[in-house]
């Protein structure tokens, strides 16, 4: 099994702090079309000072036999395009990926995966303003890697320089520091696993030149196999939880609320509901 990319080292505590706090609401609905497109619909219900309207996008996938794939082709209400397209099978753990969009975005990118470790690279190539690289190791419970951002132009100059590192006991532990903003920011990443019930996460921030710091911690619990409860808060007093409920093997609704606890009046609940 192949590593994951340099910034989702630590995915396994963002996820649970991250997925399943959408505070909008959505309807998404993925049917399939003719020839292996899967569609995705998305619309959006806003309410604005007692106004109400609607919005949304709607998305299509795709892959060929030949390992080219159109990974995203999505049109926004506001007419606005998306683009992404990855091609594989070049050479065994070799992808290229393209991500760009029609207000001037456009990134060329490669992935190379192998056992102890994986790397990547990224341009911009509709202004060459800057160019991306990242690596992360592993052997046994460890890992380690670093990332670097440099602008092109008139001026070549390092924009970042990331490094970080995690150790972890499969389904039992995971403990992950990071080092960004050119070793200006510090980052601790925990989580503990009950045995497949439930699941507890940490993440601490901290910034020594300013004394900024933010700590956020939750937990997940999966009371049955149809519902999955989530809960977290942070040291600015900020509590939320979710409740996914899964309807079918293809339909779920998710709820999610917001409570800042030094304004209750601020609160924010949205609804996902997901088909197909």
């Amino acid at each position: 099994m192949s590593l994951p990319l340099y910034k989702d080292f630590n995915k396994v505590v963002t996820d649970l702090l991250n997925d399943d706090y959408d505070f909008k609401h959505f309807l998404k609905v993925k049917t399939k079309a003719p020839q292996g497109v899967t569609l995705t619909t998305t619309t959006e219900l806003n309410s604005n000072g007692g106004k109400v309207s609607v919005g949304g996008k709607v998305s299509a996938k795709w892959a060929h036999e030949s390992g080219f794939a159109l990974d995203k082709l999505e049109v926004k209400n506001n007419g606005s395009v998306v683009v992404e397209t990855s091609l594989t099978g070049v050479a065994p753990g070799l992808k290229f990926e393209f991500k760009g969009d029609d207000s001037n975005k456009g990134d060329l990118g490669v992935v190379y995966k192998q056992q102890q470790y994986t790397a990547a690279a990224e341009v911009d190539v509709a202004e060459f303003s800057a160019a991306k690289a990242s690596v992360l190791a592993g052997t046994g419970p460890y890992t380690g890697g670093a990332s670097a951002t440099v602008s092109l132009g008139d001026k070549v100059d390092f924009k970042s320089f990331d490094v970080a590192g995690s150790y972890s006991v499969s389904q039992k532990y995971f403990a992950g520091l990071s080092v960004t903003d050119k070793f200006s920011k510090y980052g601790l990443s925990l989580a503990y696993f009950g045995g497949g019930a439930y699941t507890l996460a940490g993440l601490f921030d901290f910034k020594p030149e300013t004394s900024a710091k933010l700590l956020t911690f939750g937990g997940a619990y999966k009371c049955n196999p149809n519902t999955n409860i989530k809960a977290k808060v942070n040291s600015n007093g900020i509590v939320s939880a979710s409740v996914k409920q899964s309807l079918s093997t293809d339909a779920s609704v998710t709820f999610a609320t917001e409570i800042p606890t030094n304004d209750f009046s601020a609160y924010k609940f949205g609804i996902t509901a997901s088909l197909g």
